[in-house]
């Protein structure tokens, strides 16, 4: 199961290690949020689960580590050694070999993942500036969707054996919402769509399905959705560096290179 298998990975400490720091070569967090509304919700999960120490993740326990802010933006979002120490197990698990025996390809992991983490910090920032909000209602009606099939002593057990904070679970799911409905509302919705477009649209989803109609498409809210969604992605970037003005983000690098490997001499040269 997606949920036991991300709830199973522990931490590792940061082991002041460090590196000449390749070029930033970062993916953005565009497509991951657009396609919210196609994407199944065993999905999310594993999303959602893989990016669960950021902000107040994987058992930070330690008050007075708030205050060691790898990535800071603006007073409310911040992410500490210990979560991205977090992070980086995470995403070590999902490599099909040893990613640390090849310190190029480890060292810009390394600096991929503190651009993402700043941008979903971004996007968090940007949420609040606009006043969005998540009811508890929605809350938990999220968490129900989520956890669906596990009985409550089951999800409980869970945490205990795994060490995991319900509230810090809980605290990264709302986050998650907020994150979707900002995109949403003040990306996606505000896109403009022509007749033009939803008619080279609608030819271009008929060629990819061989010429005929998938179901979806005779649904004209569907197809309008779908269209939207596209252009958004397109225009994710652009409207990115509007929030990253409103937001403004810092990554400490002196803490960021105790998580990098130094390269042999042979290697820098």
């Amino acid at each position: 199961m997606i949920l036991k298998k991300y709830f199973s990975i522990k931490c590792v400490k940061p082991r002041n290690r460090s590196i000449e720091t390749s070029r930033y070569q970062g993916k953005s967090l565009g497509e991951t949020w657009l396609v919210w509304e196609v994407v199944p919700w065993i999905l999310f999960l594993g999303i959602f689960l893989v990016g669960i120490c950021l902000l107040g993740g994987c058992n930070s326990s330690n008050d007075a580590a708030k205050h060691d802010c790898i990535i800071q933006c603006g007073t409310d979002s911040c992410v500490t050694l210990a979560e991205f120490s977090c992070e980086i197990s995470l995403k070590l698990a999902a490599y099909p070999y040893g990613l640390e025996d090849d310190p190029d390809q480890y060292n810009q992991m390394i600096i991929d993942l503190a651009a993402t983490l700043a941008e979903q910090c971004q996007l968090l920032c940007g949420a609040r500036e606009k006043g969005i909000r998540i009811s508890s209602e929605e809350l938990e009606k999220a968490e129900a969707s989520l956890l669906e099939g596990y009985s409550d002593q089951g999800v409980e057990q869970l945490m205990i054996e795994k060490a995991l904070r319900y509230q810090t679970w809980k605290r990264k799911l709302e986050q998650d919402l907020l994150i979707r409905r900002f995109i949403q509302s003040f990306l996606v919705e505000q896109m403009s769509i022509t007749q033009e477009e939803i008619s080279e649209f609608y030819d271009l989803q008929i060629k990819l399905h061989h010429n005929t109609e998938p179901d979806w498409i005779k649904n004209t809210k569907v197809l309008m959705e779908r269209l939207k969604t596209k252009k958004a992605q397109e225009n994710y970037e652009q409207w990115m560096e509007q929030i990253k003005v409103s937001c403004p983000v810092s990554i400490n690098r002196e803490l960021l290179r105790q998580f990098l490997i130094t390269l042999p001499e042979s290697k820098e040269g």
